[in-house]
């Protein structure tokens, strides 16, 4: 064999390992709201009414848009990276299409991106199985292949021993990565470019409030019944919620020394502390002496194991339903 051919050949399988690679390495992507209409249709009808679906037409045309953006030294919100991480959806409009800030936050921004789990995690059993007629053994391994493809799931069930008891933790912390601006991926320095420009940052943020009202989309026996959480289910919720922030906040105040940044982040933590300490649990003891994820997934495996009803502990605590937002 000549050299050239030997050379050519070397070549070919070294574009073929990186290209192996590049797919072996690939991260999950959006693939748009759209993609989940036809199983989820009540829950993508009550989507398209929220504020999230609805923000995507206008939240960029407004002075603090323009603020935000030119603080960044960027053009414009809807081609931005760094907003696209909360504001948007970042998808093709079709399938197929040109991936850019084309939709609110939406299915993937609280789930995750589809891409990998979009298959997986709604098949039953071999073609034409129905939910109700799949197995105890399919349903565990359709759980465990769609979290391992990427999918946050909002609800543990105690009947799927893959899913554990922390898991709820996944969806709760996601929330703050935005409403906190928390995301790893948004340096100190961005976010106080931000703040300074008059980019909103509440420390009053709180998940039951944000998430039992417009936006929940709770159709787990019924298409036409968007069930309410119980007290019970609130009060575990709460608690979550609560570790998330602490979590967050605390890992977010290493990030900068900005005065306003921090400070909000301090009052986050405070009061997650305070609300942790109400529970009484040693868990959430040790969870306000070292605020760690792995405490944090502690806690929550506990009080989900557990089924615990914490609503005598913090129930005063819970927003009343007239404030959902």
């Amino acid at each position: 064999m000549s050299g050239l051919r030997k050379f050519g050949l070397a070549l070919f399988a070294a574009a073929g390992f990186m290209v192996a690679g590049a797919a072996v390495n690939a991260q999950p992507t959006n693939v748009g709201p759209d993609a989940c209409k036809d199983c989820h249709s009540p829950e993508y009808k009550v989507w398209e009414g929220t504020p999230h679906a609805e923000s995507y037409k206008e939240v960029h045309k407004t002075d603090l848009a323009d603020k935000v953006t030119e603080a960044l030294g960027e053009r414009s919100m809807k081609r931005s990276d760094t907003c696209g991480q909360c504001h948007y959806t970042q998808a093709p409009k079709k399938p197929g299409g040109r991936e850019g800030n084309n939709f609110g936050p939406s299915c993937e921004s609280c789930h995750g991106p589809g891409s990998e789990f979009i298959e997986i995690h709604n098949v039953y059993g071999p073609k034409g199985t129905k939910k109700a007629d799949e197995s105890d053994a399919h349903k565990n391994e359709r759980f465990q292949k769609a979290r391992d493809a990427g999918m946050r799931w909002p609800r543990w069930r105690q009947d799927i021993p893959a899913m554990p008891a922390d898991i709820n933790f996944d969806v709760a912390a996601n929330c703050f990565n935005c409403h906190g601006m928390a995301r790893e991926s948004l340096d100190g320095d961005t976010a106080g470019k931000m703040l300074d420009a008059g980019h909103p940052l509440k420390a009053s943020f709180e998940l039951v409030q944000y998430s039992q009202g417009q936006v929940r989309h709770r159709f787990y026996n019924s298409a036409s019944n968007n069930e309410e959480m119980s007290e019970a289910e609130k009060s575990r919720w709460f608690v979550t919620g609560q570790a998330a922030s602490l979590v967050q906040a605390n890992n977010a105040m290493s990030k900068t020394d900005h005065a306003k940044y921090v400070g909000v982040q301090q009052e986050r933590a405070e009061k997650a502390k305070a609300a942790l300490k109400a529970t009484g649990l040693p868990e959430a003891e040790a969870l306000i002496a070292d605020p760690s994820e792995a405490n944090a997934r502690a806690l929550v495996a506990k009080i989900y194991s557990e089924q615990m009803d914490l609503t005598g502990q913090v129930g005063s605590m819970l927003p009343a339903p007239s404030t959902y937002k």
